[in-house]
């Protein structure tokens, strides 16, 4: 149990990191594009910051995902899951 909880705690730190970082790219879109001159710039700004979030948002889905996972488990696979969110998140 503590593996499988060590496991899920390593996974909501990583959300937490990366809502935090959809915020700020969200927050900075937003002033950028209050200073953008133009509709094409807008546009760009807009653009790149959906692909960032759009991004974020489909880790921080898989990470919930790997969260179910882990908490259901059986201990003979959680070495492994273990390895495989290790390697996923550093």
């Amino acid at each position: 149990m503590q593996l499988q909880d060590s496991i899920v705690k390593s996974i909501e730190s990583q959300i937490n990191a990366w809502q935090h970082e959809l915020k700020e790219i969200k927050a900075k879109a937003k002033k950028e594009i209050a200073e953008a001159d133009k509709a094409k710039a807008d546009a760009e700004i807009k653009h790149k910051m959906a692909q960032k979030a759009e991004r974020i948002e489909r880790d921080i889905k898989k990470a919930q995902n790997k969260i179910k996972e882990v908490q259901s488990a059986g201990s003979d696979k959680l070495q492994s899951l273990k390895k495989e969110v290790d390697k996923w998140l550093h």
